[in-house]
């Protein structure tokens, strides 16, 4: 990838928006706190339930399903909801810092995610050690999520490679383009077949960011047929039916891109600089959450270009959790980011923020081990029998 300090700013750098810092931290909210209290009542209504919600792909695993109803319910209840996530790297998953945040908290996080390709470097695709470490982490209690920046079909190159873009090629059968986006979901199609086959449910997310215009397949009017081409592919052709597929934007209007709900299973957006003084509720939150469909931060950190550990340090984690429950309290989970500079040091992720340990901790969360089947209803009483 390009260094990572400059490389993930190009690609942030448009998501220092006022929705994204006010509804995660917004310093301009005034919360005190001690160690593992909980905040006040969320501003915002928790009782709306999602209308007749279901998979997207109508034959998904009796697990997928389970997961996907299990989403679906976590804004009902009343403790437990917000699912803690973790990011861990690309073509591989970083143990390490896994292993890091479980001894600073006690808590294994409730979501591992990776990636199989890098956001800006070459097409090399690689899955069997990302699968292995996501199996394992599988069959400990976590849910997985696997992203794609996909490869640029024209040059080989990578996810940023715009240097040639001809759109509508690689949504039109038999050109050079479309068979080489085709032939890199194959590859993609093989690991994921590897998941399916250990039984783990995959929360996909493939070309993220959509509405920005840092990708080959960003602001691309056209966008929504290549999803529903790409879902098409691996649901039906590939017989995939592990995957919750998540549709994850990065700017004011995150629906404009949207393919459609038949195609979609969870909404988010991608939310970095919670360490600003903004305040207010998101407007894309609001507008997510039209769709009827469960919403995460799908991805959650402090802007690179914003890190000094001298002027700026690590951010306070359970206030920012406190702040996903007072202005975005329909929240499933959150994906915290992690290191792309290289040099051992850490902006995002959650073993880099302050009181850690409180946020994991605080109610509203859950971790590892997560319930793949949504609480049952407690059974109504039987009617008394009339005295005979």
């Amino acid at each position: 990838m390009l260094n990572g300090k400059l490389g993930r700013y190009l690609r942030k750098s448009a998501l220092s928006l006022s929705f994204a810092a006010a509804a995660i931290i917004g310093a301009g909210v005034a919360v005190t706190v001690s160690r593992y209290s909980t905040p006040s009542t969320p501003t915002v209504a928790t009782d709306i339930r999602l209308p007749g919600a279901a998979p997207a792909d109508p034959r998904a695993s009796a697990t997928t399903r389970d997961i996907f109803n299990y989403l679906s319910g976590l804004p009902n209840q009343s403790s437990h909801r917000l699912i803690s996530g973790q990011w861990a790297g690309y073509g591989k998953v970083d143990t390490v810092e896994l292993e890091r945040i479980e001894k600073m908290t006690g808590q294994r996080v409730g979501l591992v995610g990776a990636d199989y390709l890098g956001f800006s470097h070459g097409p090399r695709i690689e899955t069997s050690s990302v699968n292995a470490s996501m199996i394992a982490y599988w069959n400990q209690g976590a849910l997985v999520d696997i992203d794609v920046h996909m490869p640029n079909p024209w040059t080989g190159g990578g996810s940023m490679d715009k240097s040639v873009v001809k759109f509508a090629e690689v949504i039109t059968p038999g050109t050079p383009a479309y068979k080489a986006y085709m032939a890199d979901l194959d590859k993609i199609a093989e690991g994921l077949k590897e998941l399916q086959d250990a039984g783990v449910t995959v929360l996909f997310r493939p070309m993220m960011e959509m509405d920005g215009n840092w990708f080959w397949w960003g602001k691309q009017r056209d966008f929504p047929k290549l999803w529903a081409q790409t879902f098409d592919y691996l649901t039906n052709t590939k017989g995939l039916h592990n995957l919750l597929w998540v549709y994850s934007a990065g700017s004011r209007k995150p629906l404009e891109y949207y393919p459609g709900s038949q195609y979609v299973d969870i909404v988010g957006y991608d939310a970095y600089s919670y360490g600003t003084t903004r305040s207010g509720k998101a407007k894309g939150y609001e507008a997510l959450l039209t769709t009827g469909k469960p919403f995460a931060l799908t991805e959650f950190g402090l802007q690179s270009a914003e890190y000094n550990s001298k002027t700026n340090p690590p951010h306070d984690l359970h206030k920012a959790i406190q702040n996903v429950r007072n202005h975005m309290p329909r929240a499933v989970y959150f994906m915290a980011w992690s290191n792309a500079k290289g040099d051992g040091s850490n902006y995002w992720g959650i073993d880099a923020q302050r009181n850690a340990p409180a946020a994991l901790n605080d109610e509203w969360v859950q971790n590892s081990p997560v319930p793949r089947k949504p609480a049952e209803a407690a059974p109504r009483p039987l009617p008394p029998q009339s005295k005979k």
